[in-house]
C-alpha cells in the first residue's frame, strides 16, 4: 500500500527523531538568547531609582513562568510540524543504522519523554494559576493600603528583613503614627470555607476555620525585630514595629492576638486605628526611616 496509513516502523522512529532534534535545536536557541541578554544587557540608567512594587517576587516569578510555558509550548509544536513533515517526506533512512528492536525502544523513549513534557506543561500551568491568584492578592493589598493609608504614610513594599536576606516583609507603612509591617498570607479559601468562623491566631500559628491547616508567622516575628532594630537606630529611639497580617479573601470575625492584627483586603482601615500615642514619631524621624526603606528596597535588576 502506498497510503500514508502503511508507515514503517523506520520511518517513525525517523520523524520522531528528526522532530526531537528540531525541538532540542529551537529550545537550545531560546536558552542561549536568554543567557546573551542575561551576560551582555545593559543596566537600566534608572534602576537606582526604581522601587519594588506590591507582589515584586511574584511578579518576576510569573513572568519566569510565562516564558518557560511559551517555550515549551512552542518547542511541542515544532515536535509536531517537525514530526509530520518528515512522515510526509518519508525520509526512511534515519534510523537505518539502528536494529529493529533498536528503533522500538527508541520509539518508546521519545513517546515517554514527550508523554512527561505534556505532563510538565499541565504542572507549570496549575503553578500559573497559583502564582496569578498570589500575585494578585499582594497587588490587592498594596493598592488596598495606597488609597487608605496613602494621604499621610509612606508606603513600601518588598522590604528586606534585614540580615535575613532572603527574607522580606511584604509591605512598610511609615508615618507620623508609627511604622506597621504587613505580612500577605496568600491560601485559597476552599468552598465554603471563606462562610466558616474565620483564620484566628493561636501561639505562634495561623489556624483558618475548621481546617487542620495552620501557617507558621514566627518568621514575621523574627524579620520584624530585625528590621525594628536598625529602624530603632535610624529613629535614635526604641521603636515597636506592628505586626499586621493581611489574609485576601478570609473573613476576620475577631482579633485574638494582642501581638497582631489580622485584616482582609476591606479591612485595612482598621491599621489606622491601631496606634499608641507613645510611638508616634516626628516628620525628621518619619523622612529618615523613609530614606533608609527606599534604599532597601530599590530595585537593582537591570
Amino acid at each position: 500500500m502506498d497510503g500514508f496509513i502503511d508507515i514503517s516502523l523506520n520511518a517513525l522512529a525517523s520523524a520522531m527523531f528528526v522532530a526531537m532534534a528540531v525541538s532540542a535545536m529551537f529550545v537550545m536557541l531560546v536558552r542561549t538568547w536568554d543567557l546573551a541578554g542575561k551576560l551582555f544587557g545593559r543596566r537600566s540608567p534608572f534602576s537606582g531609582h526604581i522601587l519594588y512594587e506590591a507582589g515584586h517576587p511574584l511578579r518576576i516569578g510569573l513572568t519566569q513562568l510565562n516564558a518557560s510555558c511559551s517555550t515549551g509550548l512552542a518547542a511541542l509544536v515544532f515536535f509536531l510540524l517537525a514530526f509530520v513533515a518528515a512522515l510526509l517526506l518519508r525520509r526512511d533512512g534515519w534510523m537505518d543504522f539502528a536494529h529493529r528492536w533498536l528503533q522500538i525502544l527508541f520509539c518508546l523513549l521519545l513517546a515517554s519523554a514527550l508523554a512527561y513534557f505534556v505532563y510538565r506543561l499541565a504542572t507549570l500551568a496549575r503553578l500559573r494559576r497559583r502564582l496569578v491568584f498570589a500575585r494578585d492578592a499582594h497587588i490587592a493589598v498594596g493598592h488596598g493600603l495606597q488609597r487608605t493609608l496613602g494621604d499621610a504614610n509612606r508606603i513600601f513594599h518588598h522590604v528586606s528583613g534585614g540580615s535575613l536576606a532572603r527574607e522580606s516583609i511584604d509591605h512598610v507603612v511609615v508615618g507620623p503614627s508609627g511604622v506597621y509591617a504587613i505580612q500577605v498570607v496568600v491560601r485559597r479559601p476552599g468552598r465554603g470555607e471563606s462562610d466558616e468562623p474565620g483564620v484566628t491566631i493561636q501561639g505562634n500559628e495561623l489556624h483558618f476555620g475548621k481546617s487542620d491547616e495552620t501557617v507558621s508567622i514566627a518568621g514575621l516575628s523574627a524579620r520584624r525585630k530585625l528590621l525594628s532594630r536598625d529602624l530603632s537606630r535610624i529613629a535614635e529611639q526604641p521603636l515597636r514595629i506592628r505586626s499586621v497580617i493581611a489574609l485576601p479573601g478570609w473573613q476576620i470575625r475577631e482579633q485574638n492576638s494582642d501581638s497582631h492584627l489580622l485584616v482582609n483586603e476591606n479591612l485595612l482601615a482598621m491599621i489606622r486605628g491601631w496606634s499608641d500615642p507613645q510611638e508616634y514619631l516626628m516628620n525628621d524621624q518619619v523622612a529618615a526611616i523613609s530614606k533608609f526603606l527606599a534604599e532597601r528596597c530599590t530595585n537593582l535588576r537591570p
